[in-house]
């Protein structure tokens, strides 16, 4: 009984660690890798303090980075708004929240942006949250659409 307590305990913990509960935040954009093969960047541009940027996050894009065998594996970062930190920009030069989010019109929280590997917005973006039922629809037609435009560059 105690060594099946044990095995246990010790698979909850396995779970629990592989169990991700944020977002990688948008830090450096200026990987040279990342210039040579397309791929999409799904950036959630937030706020601290902004429920509907938890539920965007909570309800959609974590279970969606989690998808071990997704078609499309966009590049899901979260860039914080309201945050003091810079980011590496994708020309590498350092760039405030602020100024990354002003430069694609972001200013309302959430906003999904679709980037390309070079910082080219290739889907529009996605602004709020109007119709829970939907929205994994509309992020995976997003995300489709995103590396069809791709491939069309």
């Amino acid at each position: 009984m105690i060594k099946q307590l044990i095995a246990l305990c010790l698979l909850t913990v396995a779970f629990s660690a592989q169990a991700k509960d944020s977002l990688l935040r948008a830090t450096d954009f200026s990987n040279t890798d990342s210039h040579q093969n397309k791929h999409v960047y799904v950036v959630l541009v937030s706020r601290y303090d902004c429920s509907y940027c938890d539920l965007v996050r909570e309800d959609f894009l974590l279970p969606l980075e989690r998808q071990a065998n997704r078609a499309y594996p966009a590049q899901i970062r979260e860039l914080k708004v309201d945050s003091d930190k810079l980011l590496v920009d994708f020309d590498g030069a350092q760039i405030s929240p602020k100024k990354f989010a002003a430069r694609y019109n972001a200013s309302f929280t959430p906003t999904l942006l679709f980037l390309n590997q070079d910082g080219a917005q290739v889907h529009q973006k996605l602004v709020g949250i109007s119709n829970k039922e939907f929205y994994g629809y509309y992020l995976d037609q997003a995300i489709e659409q995103s590396y069809q435009a791709l491939n069309t560059q």
